[in-house]
């Protein structure tokens, strides 16, 4: 039977060393189902090595679970909310359309906008409301 790395009694007593000092997970905060992992995955931590067992204590970090299973699809939290991102991206989809919008908005003021463009959102706003609805509204703004 092959023995994994962290089932190694080195590994466990480094492991109770760490969470006696880091009791919560770097993520989240949780307190429960704390797992320690290495910042970096590399190759030569697969097999129970001495580098494996010598890393430092800044490549490893203390996650949960649930984050230490989203460490390994690749995933993390967004820096800038409470949400999660993809490790390649920088922030989380919601925060960058939030960004996007905000951009947008900036550039775009409605006094910015050509004729055609305050037709078509006039026309956008209007939808299908019957022609007498749409004349006692205007009447109304008079």
């Amino acid at each position: 039977m092959t023995v994994r790395p962290w089932q190694t009694k080195e590994w466990k007593k480094r492991r109770e060393q760490i969470l006696i000092t880091r009791n919560k997970c770097e993520w989240c905060g949780k307190t429960k189902n704390l797992h320690i992992a290495h910042k970096l995955h590399v190759a030569k931590y697969t097999l129970p090595t001495p580098e494996y067992l010598a890393c430092s204590d800044d490549d490893i970090r203390v996650l949960c679970g649930g984050c230490h299973l989203a460490d390994h699809k690749g995933i993390e939290p967004c820096p800038s909310c409470s949400g999660w991102k993809r490790k390649q991206n920088s922030i989380c989809k919601k925060c960058r359309e939030r960004e996007e919008d905000e951009e947008w908005e900036k550039t775009h003021t409605h006094e910015q906008l050509s004729d055609e463009d305050k037709a078509a959102m006039d026309l956008e706003f209007w939808g299908e409301y019957p022609l007498w609805w749409k004349i006692k509204i205007a009447m109304q703004n008079l």
